[in-house]
Formats: C-alpha cells, structure tokens, sequence
C-alpha cells in the first residue's frame, strides 16, 4: 500500500476480475484507477466519477497520457472518487462485510 503514495495513477490490466483489491487500494491512497472494462471492475467502478475504464490497450495508453499530462483532469478525477466512496460509505460498507465473513470463519 506505501508503494501507491509515490504513483500518479493506478492501473488494472487484467482480462477477468471479481472485486480487484487493488481498486480499493488505489481508492484508499487516493489515487486514480484504470481499469480494463470487465464485469468486476464495472461493478464497482462508476466510469469517470471513482475511475477510468478501458477496452484496448490504445485506449488504455490514451487515458493514461491524459492523466499524465492533464493535471487538473488527474485532480478532478481523483476529487470526484474521494467525495463518491465517501458519500457511499464504500469503505465502512467494506470492513463491514469483511468482519462478517471474518466471524462466520470462526463459527465454523
């Protein structure tokens, strides 16, 4: 996690996905998210408000050249995911879950 605070923007290439830890991860650091448009990263990936989906790799490299060269767009982008997983309670929905999955582990 220390390792996304010295990146600008998060990328997630993979061809299949549940929920990517690493989206949550890029949201925790702040950071913008990338994704390659499959079912479960379009699951929780809301497209330009908690990150950017791609198809091809030329999409991926045209988003990811705006990001680095735009400033204010990468600003925008990251605000915009802050304030949507803060509105949501996406993290507090999150360790919720996890802690009910954690104790039904331990009943059994």
């Amino acid at each position: 996690m220390d390792a996304l605070l010295d990146v600008d923007v998060v990328l997630n290439t993979s061809v299949s996905e549940g929920l990517a830890a690493i989206v949550l991860e890029a949201w925790s650091a702040g950071k913008v998210i990338v994704a390659r448009k499959n079912p479960g990263n379009c699951a929780v990936i809301k497209e330009g408000v908690t990150g950017l989906l791609f198809e091809t790799p030329e999409e991926c490299i045209a988003i990811v050249d705006r990001l680095l060269t735009d400033s204010e767009y990468r600003q925008r982008v990251e605000t915009s995911s802050k304030e949507y997983i803060t509105l949501q309670g996406l993290f507090t929905k999150e360790r919720s879950l996890l802690e009910t999955v954690m104790e039904f582990w331990r009943v059994l």
